[in-house]
């Protein structure tokens, strides 16, 4: 069957601004009892006699801690903290006679595999809905299965079912997910993955995404360039590349001057080339799975911070090129953020720049701590 992809709630313009970030965590729960009261994020339900949380994680110390995906303990699934992630979402059928069921609703050869398309047009009918109710939602995050993903009511139902539209590869799916409250279907659990009800489901293509995003920095450009500058402002990168756009006037400020001239705007080919490069370097890293306080800042960065997009189209303008993007652990003020590093080196002459911003990571929203910077540490 092929994998279906969600299709999304929200206007394109919205995209950029519509997500907040979740808070970390992993404990373990028997399945016939309640998830455990609110923990601090990312402690275990088991350690060491005296041990202390970490100074820079803030995580408590654990023997083992597993993975999306592996095996546990018969009788018991894994209940995990609040998700953002970016993938996939796919149906699959839990049991042979489910399969079989739909197979005779839909009067199809019950060996042949199942499009996504006709899956959808069959559970869209308020007769099978009851299909949809028993099937597998398994969200996959660079083709591997992170969480099963548990509808808390029919309106998400109806949201995951709408999923099921024809495979796009460029079609981004977004999951902002908390701890299920309730059990999936008879079977979903076997494979030992995270139960994650979903808060919020969005997707888009990445053409739509670059618009919106382009539509943001344009927005700002103008914005900062009605403004006299400190000196502080005049040294940022938005700054930068807010003066470097002034040039030429463009639709978004009422003018009628050349529009090429405007970066970011219209059509461009290398805008939408920059922004689609930027977007899945933060959100395909090796191992991510959207559930640790590392993927949550940069799947934020990746969707909210229009910043990260107008910094790096204005370092390719001046001869660099993006070579990395690091994450660190940090604590301030008692609280568990993230540091995001972006590292440019020009094309010429070598020289290699960075600039930081911080996501605190504490809570179900993440949220900016620190605007984008330069720094020499």
């Amino acid at each position: 069957m092929s994998d279906p992809v969600m299709v999304g709630q929200g206007s394109p313009s919205e995209i950029p601004s519509a997500l907040g970030g979740v808070q970390p965590g992993s404990i373990v729960q028997p399945v016939n009892s309640p998830v455990a009261g609110q923990q601090m994020p990312g402690q275990g339900t088991a350690s060491a006699a005296g041990s202390a949380p970490c100074v820079t994680c803030g995580q408590m110390p654990v023997a083992r801690q597993q993975m999306p995906g592996e095996g546990i303990t018969p009788g018991v699934t894994r209940v995990v903290g609040p998700a953002l992630a970016v993938g996939r979402l796919r149906a699959s059928f839990p049991s042979l006679g489910l399969q079989r069921e739909y197979a005779e609703a839909a009067e199809a050869d019950p060996d042949a595999p199942v499009a996504s398309s006709d899956l959808k047009e069959l559970i869209s009918q308020d007769e099978y809905r009851y299909l949809a109710r028993q099937m597998c939602w398994v969200f996959t995050v660079n083709s591997v299965d992170v969480c099963v993903v548990v509808p808390r009511s029919d309106t998400d139902l109806d949201e995951m079912v709408e999923s099921l539209a024809a495979d796009d590869e460029d079609r981004v799916l977004v999951l902002v997910g908390e701890p299920a409250t309730r059990l999936p279907a008879s079977g979903c659990s076997d494979a030992g993955l995270p139960m994650v009800s979903p808060v919020q489901l969005l997707s888009f293509t990445m053409d739509q995404f670059a618009g919106a995003v382009g539509q943001r920095y344009e927005a700002d450009r103008v914005a900062a360039g009605a403004r006299e500058p400190t000196v502080e402002q005049a040294r940022s990168p938005e700054r930068r590349t807010a003066a470097r756009g002034q040039s030429g006037s463009s639709a978004a400020d009422g003018g009628e001057g050349n529009t090429d001239d405007a970066p970011g705007t219209g059509n461009d080919p290398q805008w939408g080339s920059m922004v689609r490069d930027v977007f899945y370097r933060l959100t395909r890293r090796a191992g991510s799975t959207g559930f640790n306080d590392q993927d949550r800042a940069r799947n934020y960065l990746a969707m909210k911070d229009p910043g990260v997009y107008a910094l790096t189209w204005n370092a390719q303008s001046s001869g660099q090129s993006l070579i990395g993007i690091d994450t660190r652990h940090v604590v301030r003020g008692g609280r568990r953020m993230v540091a995001v590093r972006f590292s440019f080196r020009h094309w010429q002459t070598h020289v290699i720049e960075r600039y930081e911003t911080v996501v605190d990571t504490q809570d179900l929203f993440c949220f900016k701590a620190a605007s984008l910077t330069p720094t020499y540490d």
